[in-house]
């Protein structure tokens, strides 16, 4: 029997012009601030969603010759909504040929460890290199995820994620948000300012009232772009962004020049 690792690795991706050509990125215009808030804003993505839960059905294993099994782990981001009626699937093109349920428990229950499910993908010991896709399907949020597992997978007892641990970037394929793209924001400390970005500091995308990623200033220098996820229901909805001042406790909104998009875009902010 063998035993395969798989590796879950993000290609490093460049920080893109905001206009194809224009070296210089776009540069927001500051509304007034808002009304101070002593503590730091709660933003955060929602992911709840309007699925209706899926009618999965187990494959017969009296069609199949052969087998494989996956050990997949959920992000953290999803471990704390896992209910014992989710669902987790694996697809071969449109045919199911695995699901799991309920999320079982690994480890000592006081760890609070949870969220792992241990799949049985069905086959023919003919069928290698395959190319699977995972869905997870929510039942408190109501979303289902998928992810196109970008190993392919050989189905003849072999033993996949074990050694090392699967996690599938699910948030990254939530059905309510089709679009995802990567925000580089970069912030231009002004000199008659007294908003200096500082560590700790939290930026925030928003399409309307709704929170859509956010991204938080670390040890680096203020030059140095904050990168984050920003999702959205359709391409091209306008983006507003939103900027957390820990140190003085204000809140500034910008004015928008952002649409949602798959892919990259890069913008400054002038503080």
């Amino acid at each position: 029997m063998k035993k395969h690792i798989i590796f879950l690795t993000l290609a490093a991706l460049s920080i893109a012009a905001c206009k194809k050509g224009d070296k210089n990125a776009e540069y927001y215009s500051v509304i007034e601030p808002e009304d101070t808030s002593i503590s730091a804003p709660l933003w955060q993505v929602s992911y709840e969603g309007t699925e209706a839960r899926p009618d999965w059905q187990e494959p017969d294993p009296s069609k199949y010759e052969s087998w494989a099994i996956l050990f997949i782990q959920l992000e953290d981001i999803l471990k704390p909504v896992v209910q014992p009626d989710d669902r987790m699937a694996v697809f071969i093109g449109d045919e199911l040929r695995g699901l799991a349920a309920p999320a079982v428990h690994v480890g000592e229950e006081s760890s609070g460890n949870k969220g792992e499910f241990i799949l049985k993908i069905y086959g023919n010991e003919a069928e290698n290199n395959l190319q699977c896709k995972l869905r997870y399907y929510s039942e408190s949020l109501h979303q289902l995820f998928t992810y196109d597992i970008p190993t392919p997978l050989n189905l003849g007892g072999d033993i996949y994620g074990l050694d090392e641990p699967f996690i599938p970037p699910f948030s990254l394929g939530a059905a309510s948000y089709p679009v995802v793209m990567t925000l580089s924001v970069a912030c231009l400390p002004l000199e008659d300012s007294n908003i200096k970005p500082a560590k700790g500091d939290i930026i925030a995308a928003f399409v309307d009232n709704e929170c859509r990623g956010t991204g938080v200033i670390g040890d680096e220098l203020w030059f140095s772009p904050v990168r984050f996820t920003v999702f959205g229901r359709k391409t091209g909805e306008t983006v507003t962004i939103k900027y957390y001042h820990a140190t003085t406790g204000r809140i500034i909104t910008f004015v928008p020049t952002a649409t949602t998009a798959a892919g990259e875009q890069s913008i400054t902010i002038k503080m």
